[in-house]
């Protein structure tokens, strides 16, 4: 065959899957939950799915008595903070600290032709209704199938 002039521009998958666990309680200041880093290649697209079972309020009884924000972020380099590049977030009403009653967290960001090399993601969390020592913290709870996905879309249409 030969050598291709262009790249192929067509998608390629999940590159990196991570098997997310039980996060810690958070309040009303935004944490990072999850971080996973990536090479990317010029000129593509990466699509960041985040799913998670469960999340939980520290106060909760059933009813709605707070919310969470969940944030995907991104830097290039080896690390990501909460003053990453903001790439999408979510909210999410917290009914309750368990798995029975509470609801999840199913997302997806995505990451447009970012700069070749090493790429962080990151998954910040942090409770809505002030103050939280009030109406309760949040976390995420987990189950075998809470994942962070980043998927290869394709080449960046011209």
């Amino acid at each position: 065959m030969g050598v291709t002039l262009y790249p192929d521009p067509r998608p390629r998958g999940v590159i990196v899957r991570q098997i997310v666990s039980t996060s810690a309680l958070v309040g009303n200041t935004e944490t990072m939950m999850y971080t996973q880093t990536f090479y990317a290649e010029a000129g593509r697209n990466y699509e960041i799915h985040f799913r998670t079972a469960v999340l939980g309020n520290s106060a909760g009884d059933g009813t709605a008595v707070q919310s969470g924000r969940t944030i995907c972020r991104w830097a290039a380099g080896s690390t990501v903070t909460t003053a990453g590049t903001l790439i999408g977030d979510v909210y999410t009403t917290a009914f309750a600290p368990d798995l029975t009653r509470a609801s999840g967290v199913d997302a997806t960001f995505n990451l447009i032709s970012p700069p070749a090399g090493l790429i962080t993601i990151g998954i910040s969390l942090y409770a809505l209704r002030q103050p939280a020592s009030t109406y309760g913290s949040v976390h995420y709870g987990t189950n075998g199938q809470s994942e962070l996905l980043v998927s290869d879309n394709g080449a960046t249409a011209t």
